[in-house]
């Protein structure tokens, strides 16, 4: 069932995927193919990891869905159902990363709706969902996860010490708070129609 769930992600995605889960795996590119084949079968650690990854790009897949469900339904003018309003925005703040634009609209419809959120499990979404209802003009009913490193919410084309130092510098009181690199949304905010 595994190896069938990775040939379906293989021919969906198309050309280069296969040496992508090759990457993802540590193995070469011949064994995967031999996988595919029914040649060869995983051991039960890189069964785990094909596991792992299947359930992230899931994760990443719902939460764009979700994404583009809440920007339809802005620009259509209609009303999010209070009741799922809180899982679609903890599903977009799970993406790995989140566009200024999007950020700003989920701004809105927690500045909107005042939607009641419980405690997320995960630090990462704890700290950036109390970031969103704080920048949202609401409390937090949750404190931050002081564990965790600053974690970046914004997309970011670098990752060397020096572009995380200018972050450092640049990030708002409640980036510092919330462990976030993120960025003020007001203007953001203000362009959307």
């Amino acid at each position: 069932m595994l190896l069938k769930k990775l040939q379906k992600d293989c021919l969906v995605h198309g050309y280069g995927r296969k040496k992508w889960w090759a990457d993802q795996l540590g193995i070469p590119p011949l064994t995967l193919s031999h996988w595919l084949a029914g040649r060869q079968q995983p051991n039960g650690n890189h069964a785990l990891m094909i596991q792992e990854v299947l359930q992230e790009n899931e994760k990443k897949y719902d939460g764009v869905v979700w994404k583009n469900y809440l920007w339809d339904t802005y620009y259509l003018g209609e009303k999010v159902p209070a009741k799922i309003l809180p899982l679609i925005i903890l599903n977009v703040l799970s993406l790995p990363t989140i566009d200024t634009r999007t950020l700003a609209l989920l701004s809105r419809f927690v500045e909107k709706y005042h939607p009641i959120f419980e405690t997320p499990l995960s630090a990462q979404n704890n700290n950036r969902l109390g970031w969103l209802i704080e920048i949202s003009g609401q409390k937090a009913q949750f404190k931050p996860e002081q564990r965790r490193h600053n974690r970046e919410i914004l997309p970011l084309t670098s990752r060397s010490k020096a572009f995380r130092h200018y972050l450092e510098k640049q990030q708002t009181p409640l980036g510092k708070k919330w462990h976030l690199f993120d960025c003020p949304l007001d203007t953001t905010k203000a362009s959307l129609p």
